[in-house]
């Protein structure tokens, strides 16, 4: 691919990924104002997502090229076959491998949480402009760290001979379960000041 047409590309992978992040949490947001779920329907929520996500990456790994709509937008697709194709199938393959075993575990984890729920009432939400306040830090911290992870993955794919990606997966994973683990722990920190 021709440097013109990948910077082009780029550009628009960053600002659809911001652009999701924008809309994905106020939405997300509006949502638990207006249907005040419970625990157990959140975490059903979660079960749901993780499960789906799951069966898709299984299906990946047979099939790899039927999911490249999972990835969104043509230019997307066209982004993530380039990726493949930079990465090789072996590569590509223990991705998905990773991938597999960390949905694997997020799956359990929504699980183990929804058998353990004592308190199951509705989430009422009293103060709405302090969760709009939250909601909007989320935004910002949220696209932070996802400009962060994805301008470190396209230094490391577009800037490194192909043979020298080797050990791009588990460095990917391991900065992947540090995101999550500070998304979660900022998901937790601000509805807990919201509810309480």
């Amino acid at each position: 691919m021709d440097t013109s047409r990948l910077k082009s590309l780029r550009v628009k992978q960053i600002t659809f990924i911001n652009a999701c992040v924008c809309i994905v949490i106020p939405l997300s947001g509006g949502l638990l104002l207006v249907l005040e779920p419970s625990p157990s329907d959140t975490y059903l929520v979660g079960v749901f997502l993780f499960g789906a996500l799951l069966l898709f990456e299984f299906w990946s790994l047979f099939f790899p090229k039927h999911l490249l709509f999972m990835h969104g937008p043509w230019f997307m697709r066209e982004i993530a076959g380039y990726e493949r194709e930079k990465l090789g199938k072996k590569q590509d393959r223990k991705g998905r491998i990773v991938r597999l075993f960390a949905f694997t575990f997020l799956l359990g984890n929504q699980l183990v949480a929804f058998t353990r729920i004592r308190d199951d009432d509705p989430m009422q939400i009293r103060d709405v402009s302090g969760f709009w306040t939250i909601m909007a830090i989320l935004v910002l911290i949220f696209t932070l760290l996802g400009n962060a992870a994805v301008l470190y993955r396209i230094h490391k794919i577009d800037k490194t001979e192909p043979g020298q990606l080797r050990w791009f997966t588990l460095k990917s994973l391991a900065l992947g379960v540090i995101l999550g683990l500070v998304s979660v722990v900022l998901l937790s920190v601000g509805f807990g000041i919201v509810l309480n």
